[in-house]
């Protein structure tokens, strides 16, 4: 996954710009762009493994 390329501009803006209650808002951007996020979400729907696991290279918080 490309997790670069086709994200949407952060809704509080870029680098160190402060938090904004869009932040929060799912509805308001994607790491992956709508194609990407939607081939993940039917390949893990699909999937009859018993664990699925994505990792992923950009840190991620609450």
């Amino acid at each position: 996954m490309d997790t670069r390329q086709y994200r949407s501009a952060p809704p509080c803006g870029w680098g160190e710009a402060p938090a904004c209650a869009a932040g929060n808002d799912p509805a308001k951007g994607t790491m992956l762009g709508t194609t990407q996020e939607r081939w993940l979400l039917d390949g893990l729907y699909a999937s009859k493994a018993r664990w699925n696991v994505i990792a992923m290279g950009p840190t991620t918080g609450p």
